[in-house]
């Protein structure tokens, strides 16, 4: 199994506790020796994890959804984390 981590400004929100989540959830992948990519273009991944819901994460996941692979985006916000599935973008 490989898993996309996708975050649509990576380089901006970096720093943020989006970038942070993000390294936090390439260590969990590793310890568990699953497969990870953030590079989006190669559909080379069996799900993608969207970290983000700006416009181009929610294109992505349409695309995603028409070439068949699973998709989940999480939104945090600043007193919860809602969480679904991309099953009906």
């Amino acid at each position: 199994m490989k898993v996309l981590l996708y975050a649509e400004g990576l380089k901006v929100i970096g720093v943020s506790g989006l970038g942070k989540a993000i390294l936090h959830q390439e260590k969990a992948l590793q310890s568990v020796k699953v497969d990870y990519t953030r590079d989006y273009k190669t559909f080379d991944y069996d799900i993608a994890h969207i970290n983000t819901y700006f416009l181009k994460s929610y294109f992505l996941a349409k695309k995603l959804k028409r070439k068949g692979i699973k998709s989940i985006m999480l939104i945090r916000q600043k007193k919860t984390i809602k969480m679904g599935l991309l099953a009906d973008i």
